[in-house]
Formats: structure tokens, C-alpha cells, sequence
């Protein structure tokens, strides 16, 4: 399994791409940080933006069905979306591939 990190800008935001990703059933499950401080260099100067962060959980095999979810709904010009292979208790991963396709 894997978990996916996206800052958003929004709290809607992270809630429309959680939301498309459960009915879908990529992943099982979407945290969401609702505010987080981000300071980044951008086009050559360094910004400061409020953001939410999601924590998605998801089999391997829908990572790339879910960055294409996100990247239809984000609104930044290149969305951050990190990816990590985890591993996690048993009953967990049962539970999770039970509910995504």
C-alpha cells in the first residue's frame, strides 16, 4: 500500500478530492490536516501560503488513477503529490483493499 501527501489551498478543496477518491473507490481512506503553514520558493522568490494537507491511503496500484483524479481537480499549476510506500498492521490492509478496487 501507499500513502499520497497533496497540499491544497483549500479545506473544500482537499473535501472534493477526498470525496472523489472514496466514491471512486481508489482509496480507502483521506485525512485531512486543515491548516498548515507552507513557505516554498516559487518563480525565484519565497511565498507563504495557508494550506491543507490530505494524507491518502491507497493500494499501490491505483497510485496513478489517483494523481489523475487530483490533477483534474487541484488548481495549482503543479500540485505537490508525494507518494510512499508504507506498510501497516495487518487487519488494516485487509480492510483497505477491501474497499478500493
Amino acid at each position: 500500500m501507499i500513502m499520497m501527501i497533496v497540499s491544497v489551498p483549500s479545506v473544500e478543496l482537499a473535501r472534493s478530492i477526498a470525496h472523489k477518491l472514496l466514491t471512486n473507490s481508489v482509496a480507502g481512506c483521506v485525512q485531512i490536516l486543515k491548516s498548515v503553514e507552507s513557505i516554498f520558493l516559487w518563480k525565484g522568490k519565497q511565498e507563504t501560503a495557508n494550506e491543507s494537507i490530505l494524507f491518502i491511503k491507497l493500494p499501490k496500484k491505483n497510485r496513478r488513477i489517483a494523481e489523475k483524479i487530483i490533477r483534474e481537480i487541484h488548481i495549482y499549476e503543479i500540485p505537490e503529490i508525494l507518494s510512499f510506500n508504507v506498510d501497516a498492521n495487518q487487519d488494516y490492509k485487509r480492510w483497505l483493499y477491501s474497499v478500493t478496487q
